[in-house]
């Protein structure tokens, strides 16, 4: 029995190893971008966090900030319209 040899010439091994080499390297790009959007995703999440955070403080710092000024609106009043004393 004769058995057929399967043969390739240069240029089919040529572009077969160009292929295997782009697909190498789209799968590595594939990872390290992959990897930085993980990063991104992360520093995005700590960026809201510390806005978060930021709001919650102004937000206290601002009701805070209107309850002395109710106070002390109240204090101007009552110095302005004194209330008469029930003294006779």
């Amino acid at each position: 029995m004769k058995q057929t040899r399967f043969s390739l010439s240069q240029e089919t091994i040529t572009i077969l190893s160009v292929g295997a080499a782009l697909a190498g390297l789209l799968l590595v790009m594939l990872g390290d971008s992959r990897a930085e959007r993980a990063r991104l995703d992360a520093a995005m999440r700590e960026m809201r966090a510390e806005g978060q955070a930021y709001r919650e403080a102004f937000d206290k710092k601002i009701t805070r900030l209107v309850e002395q000024q109710g106070t002390l609106n109240g204090l101007v009043d009552s110095l302005r319209n004194p209330i008469p004393s029930s003294e006779e």
